[in-house]
């Protein structure tokens, strides 16, 4: 059997191969892509449930060991409004002014672990150096973990007014709300 080709299968003939080639790219576009993507954050998510597996064995052996105030020295929520009031007791107590405050949250890094963190970088004047040396001090005297990374001091006006920038990093860790409910719950009579 010989098959002509003519004008009318020739149409015909493109015609349902560009609608099959359609089909896949649509299909592939609205379906494949989509599966694949949530697969992709699937497995991500269960590889990261398996390191808290493999961690959490170790981290309850240390977190048994740990009181209840040194947990709320280091908080399961970043609880930003807790440390922009103790910013603002501080600047109260110590008689400063902040111009500005910029936070911005940190991811866990390979030297943190767990630990997530907030940076808070302060920028503003005291009428003295010792106004300033006050406000770090009621600022680091907080219960919550905190670390100081820059303090910049310039001198102005006859080397009595100060103006600074401050910036510490201020650590969380949500990981650990199961642990940390676990040990509050066990410590209460």
């Amino acid at each position: 059997m010989v098959f002509k080709w003519n004008r009318s299968t020739l149409f015909w003939f493109v015609f349902i191969l560009v609608c099959i080639v359609g089909f896949y790219f649509i299909a592939k576009l609205y379906v494949l892509d989509p599966l694949e993507e949530e697969n992709g954050n699937l497995k991500k998510e269960l590889d990261m449930q398996i390191n808290y597996i493999e961690k959490s064995q170790s981290w309850q052996q240390t977190i048994s060991t740990i009181s209840e105030e040194s947990l709320n020295a280091l908080p399961i929520e970043k609880n930003n409004e807790s440390m922009i009031r103790l910013i603002d007791r501080a600047k109260k107590e110590s008689g400063i002014n902040i111009d500005r405050v910029l936070v911005e949250e940190q991811p866990p890094n390979e030297e943190s672990g767990v630990f997530e963190q907030l940076s808070y970088q302060l920028e503003g004047t005291a009428p003295t150096y010792d106004h300033f040396q006050q406000f770090v001090t009621n600022i680091e005297a907080d219960k919550r973990l905190i670390e100081s990374h820059e303090i910049k001091i310039d001198m102005l006006k006859d080397e009595k007014e100060v103006k600074f920038l401050l910036h510490f990093d201020a650590f969380y860790t949500p990981g650990l709300d199961l642990l940390h409910s676990n040990v509050t719950s066990d410590s209460m009579p």
